[in-house]
């Protein structure tokens, strides 16, 4: 999917998600949207809503806490405060 056309769809899954925020497939579509438009940070908050729905399959668990530490790994180092 082109970027445009990922941006394009950002708006309509957000509002889907509103509507439907427990489903784990408007999330997932969500979180997939917002990686390939480069939004990093906002992927992974959606994608820990949705280990909280998978939380009791140890499997899909799995699966979302690895996606997500390798995301994490995608996001900018935090600045460090300097030491006087």
């Amino acid at each position: 999917m082109e970027l445009g056309n990922v941006e394009a769809a950002l708006e309509p899954l957000e509002a889907a998600q509103k509507l439907k925020p427990k489903d784990r497939d408007v999330n997932i579509d969500l979180a997939e949207a917002y990686e390939e438009a480069g939004q990093v940070a906002k992927a992974i908050e959606v994608w820990k809503r949705i280990h909280a729905m998978v939380k009791d399959d140890p499997t899909q668990a799995g699966i979302v806490e690895r996606h997500i530490l390798q995301l994490q790994k995608k996001l900018p180092p935090k600045a460090t405060a300097s030491k006087k």
